[in-house]
Order: structure tokens, then sequence, then C-alpha cells
């Protein structure tokens, strides 16, 4: 947990000192930092399958595929866990994401702080399901704990440039929501996913 918390920081730190001048050298340094946060929090017996999930994220570059794939890969972990901890899980199961980020919040294995970003994960997936036309770019990623106090809403004067940044935010954003999902959820293995 100690290892988690303080990858955790390194990778903010690294996004602190890098966002105001995000180049290839930034990026390299923060994907450094986002390694060691990797091998902090992901158990051992599910390398393979975190490792796939990790290239999937970084190879992506369509953010309607990796917002709904990251949803996905979140929606998976919460049923693992609704199905150690329910004597017929079936009937929790097929209720939606966000009741199952309540129950799972009120059972205490959710903080507020993992139940908070995945509702905005849960927003913004909502956002991309329901509007053809919609834009990474729109999203206020201020919302997102980890990204409170770095990121500050600019205007841009290309929407690309913003497309950009958001895309790279929601990367590592992501990478801070499975952090801390897989350290709430340590009763799962991801392997058993």
């Amino acid at each position: 947990m100690a290892k988690t918390i303080n990858a955790n920081k390194i990778l903010k730190q690294s996004l602190l000192e890098t966002l105001p001048k995000i180049n290839i050298k930034s990026i390299n340094q923060i994907s450094s930092a986002s390694k060691e946060l990797h091998a902090a929090f992901f158990p051992k017996k599910s390398k393979a399958l975190v490792m796939n999930f990790f290239k999937l994220i970084f190879s992506i570059d369509d953010p309607l595929h990796l917002v709904i794939r990251s949803h996905l890969y979140t929606e998976v972990m919460l049923n693992a866990v609704i199905t150690k901890n329910f004597k017929n899980p079936e009937k929790v199961i097929n209720f939606s994401y966000s009741q199952k980020i309540k129950i799972l919040f009120a059972l205490g294995k959710l903080d507020t702080q993992l139940s908070t970003d995945l509702n905005y994960l849960n927003q913004l997936r909502n956002k991309f399901a329901h509007n053809l036309k919609y834009d990474i770019a729109e999203f206020d990623f201020s919302q997102f704990s980890d990204l409170k106090g770095i990121y500050k809403k600019k205007d841009y004067q290309r929407k690309s440039s913003k497309r950009s940044l958001n895309l790279f935010l929601f990367k590592y954003e992501i990478l801070f929501i499975l952090g801390n999902m897989t350290t709430q959820f340590r009763e799962i293995l991801l392997i058993d996913i």
C-alpha cells in the first residue's frame, strides 16, 4: 500500500512538473513514473492481463474507443467484487454502472475518492454514448480527484491541442483509477476476471 501511494505521488509530481510544458521529453518522464506505479500496485499473478490493458491504453488514440474500453474494464472489476461479496450476485450484476458504484460504496468497498472518480468516468462514457459528435476536448478533467489542482482550464486556440491534452490526461487518470481499484479490491485477483 505504501508503495502504491509513493508511486501515485511520483506520477502526480511528474504531471505537475510537465503539464505546463508538455513535450516528448515530459511524456517520457511521466511514462517512466507510470512504470513504477504499475510495478507498485498490480498483483504478480495478473501481470499478463494488466500488461495487455496497459498496452491497450497507450496504443489507443481514439478517445471514444479508449473511454468505452476503460469503462468496460472498470465495470468488469466492479462485477468481480460484487461476485465475491454477494450471495446472489446475478441479481446485482445487471444493475447500472452507477448503481453498482453506490452499492459498493455503501458496503465500504469503495472510498469517496474512487467512487467520485468512477462516477466521472461514467459521465464521460455517457457523453460519448449519447452524443454522436461528442469531443473529449469538451470534458472538464478537473473533476477527477487526481487532477484537481493540476488541470487548469485553458483557452486553446486550436481544439486539436485541447483534444490531445485531454486524451493524454485521460490515459493517466485511468491509471490512477486502476491503481486505486486494485488497492481497494485486494480481495480479487485481476487474473480471475
